[in-house]
């Protein structure tokens, strides 16, 4: 993902994470977190489950 964002030049990635906590995460591992940390394009994290509310600009 990292690599093809790179060489598309895209502005920004979208991941959502799957909610798993403790010893499932340490297990499993986490694709946000390794994209925070390994890449130079912004990434945005939705969280497990969060519901979309409207946006305005008030």
């Amino acid at each position: 993902m990292i690599e093809q964002a790179t060489k598309l030049d895209i502005s920004y990635l979208v991941i959502g994470t799957h909610g798993k906590t403790g010893l499932s995460h340490l297990v499993m591992g986490s694709n946000a977190e390794y994209l925070i940390r390994h890449t130079t394009v912004p990434v945005i994290v939705v969280p497990y489950k969060k519901k979309l509310t409207k946006i305005s600009k008030e």
